[in-house]
C-alpha cells in the first residue's frame, strides 16, 4: 500500500472537512447577526398587525345551529357503530 497516496486522501478530506466546519460557522455567526440586526429594527420600526375587519359574531341562533349539527352527527356516529 502506497503511503503517500494514503496521506494524500487524508490531508484532502481534512481541508474538506475543514472547509464545510469554516462555512457552517461562518453561517451560524451570520444567523445571528441577522437576527440581531433584526430585532433592533423592529424595535424601532414594527410590523403593523392586521385586524380582520369582516368579524362575524356567534349568536345565539348560530350557537343553537352548531349544537344540532353536533347531536345529529353524533347520533348517525352511534347509528354506524
Amino acid at each position: 500500500m502506497d503511503t503517500e497516496l494514503l496521506k494524500t486522501g487524508v490531508f484532502v478530506m481534512l481541508m474538506g472537512m475543514g472547509t464545510v466546519f469554516l462555512f457552517l460557522l461562518i453561517m451560524i455567526g451570520m444567523m445571528y447577526f441577522n437576527s440581531f440586526v433584526l430585532k433592533i429594527i423592529n424595535k424601532y420600526c414594527p410590523e403593523e398587525i392586521e385586524t380582520p375587519s369582516n368579524n362575524k359574531k356567534i349568536n345565539d341562533n348560530n350557537l343553537a345551529e352548531i349544537a344540532t349539527a353536533i347531536a345529529c352527527a353524533i347520533r348517525e356516529r352511534s347509528k354506524n357503530a
